[in-house]
């Protein structure tokens, strides 16, 4: 599963990342994590959340680049990624008012998540480890693999 992600990556350009509503440390740090990642190699990546970042979490948007969902500015966005990327959860209806875009988009979804309870028919790509204390965790050994998979390409 390693290997199609990363393949997803390398192949195409157009990114959304989200999570869910009321974001917290993990989902506010994975996100921009794998945006750096993203953007390291030269791929246009969004993150679009429904909730605004709670003031105690901003500083690991030193960047601003986490917007607040906005039918009217992102639903192309959406609509026309490639990839989308949903993070640390597994439940659309977490995702708000994006949940609908995000279902009807062409785009492949990944998840990548560490809670109970996933349906993998919603995704087209996953990474869940259940005995991960977080997202955050997941995404650093997804990293570490992705950079051994680039060594040998």
């Amino acid at each position: 599963m390693i290997k199609d992600i990363v393949d997803l990556i390398y192949n195409n350009q157009e990114f959304i990342l989200t999570s869910h509503v009321n974001p917290d440390g993990d989902s506010i740090g994975s996100e921009i994590a794998l945006y750096l990642y993203l953007k390291s190699l030269g791929k246009n990546a969004r993150i679009l959340n429904y909730s605004p970042t709670p003031e105690n979490y901003t500083f690991l948007d030193k960047d601003k680049v986490i917007e607040q969902f906005d039918e009217g500015v992102h639903k192309d966005l959406i609509l026309n990624a490639d990839v989308i990327f949903i993070l640390d959860t597994n439940e659309y209806q977490r995702l708000r008012t994006l949940a609908p875009f995000i279902q009807t988009s062409k785009a492949k979804k990944i998840l990548i998540d560490h809670h109970l309870g996933f349906d993998p028919g919603n995704f087209d790509k996953y990474i869940v480890d259940t005995d991960s204390p977080s997202t955050g965790e997941i995404l650093y050994k997804f990293f570490k693999e992705a950079e051994a998979i680039k060594k040998k390409r």
